[in-house]
């Protein structure tokens, strides 16, 4: 069973003044634990779970993400699961409150969770809690996972923010569930400019892993999508992209 598939009630939880929490509030130096923890406490987040994909070292203590630059931890916000966002102390951005406010804009068009709070050290927000991209790529990517990451980056084209790192798609891109009918989101906006190249590098970085060539028929339709960003456009790249699937399942090289 994979990591996505374990549910968070599941999952134990620590009180904000726990050494755990502490430790993971201030990753990795040890300072400014307890001002972060009241901060937290003031906008009502109760607990936090130990959940997620990675374990946080020294603090003992499971977390949705590690970067270099932040920690996200689940949590429970009046009786809700969230993703909190916290910027590491050793952190060489200056402050999360950029990236609280493209949440914003970027969720209101259907590409991102939804934004609750933020500031320079917190972002918290609604947490995406299936698999990424990578783990359905693990069990073998299906038709509609493609369908939906793409429709993701679409969404985040007609903002024009450009996600700078989605042609490694595979853990920027989550999913609601591992299902038919689950929802794909763009998380991590920590390098991000404006532009409309989601979807073009959403491509460029996907179908290799997954052993499709990408041909120059394929290339002058994201040109003209990349020029135009028109829906029209889109609609021409997402049906080629539908053909090179059908293609590749027919084939058998798809598990």
């Amino acid at each position: 069973m994979v990591s996505h598939r374990v549910t968070p009630l599941a999952s134990l939880e620590y009180d904000l003044s726990s050494p755990q929490v502490l430790l993971a509030l201030c990753y990795p130096s040890g300072e400014g634990c307890s001002e972060k923890a009241s901060r937290l406490s003031r906008i009502g987040v109760e607990k936090v779970l130990s959940f997620g994909r990675s374990e946080l070292p020294l603090a003992g203590i499971r977390v949705l993400g590690k970067g270099h630059s932040s920690v996200v931890l689940a949590a429970l916000l009046e009786e809700r699961v969230v993703a909190v966002k916290v910027r590491r102390a050793d952190s060489k951005r200056r402050s999360l409150f950029r990236e609280g406010e493209l949440l914003q804009l970027t969720s209101r068009a259907g590409a991102a969770p939804r934004p609750l709070y933020w500031d320079d050290e917190i972002v918290i927000m609604e947490a995406v809690l299936g698999p990424e991209l990578r783990e359905l790529m693990e069990e073998g990517l299906e038709s509609w996972a493609i369908a939906e990451a793409l429709w993701a980056a679409r969404a985040l084209d007609v903002t024009n923010v450009e996600h700078l790192e989605i042609n490694r798609p595979w853990r920027s891109v989550m999913f609601s569930g591992a299902h038919r009918g689950a929802k794909a989101l763009i998380v991590d906006y920590e390098s991000s400019s404006e532009g409309c190249s989601n979807v073009p590098s959403l491509i460029g970085g996907l179908l290799p892993r997954m052993g499709v060539a990408v041909g120059e028929d394929l290339r002058e339709l994201l040109r003209r999508y990349k020029a135009e960003c028109s829906l029209r456009a889109f609609r021409e790249v997402e049906k080629f992209i539908a053909y090179l699937t059908e293609q590749r399942r027919f084939s058998g090289s798809e598990a």
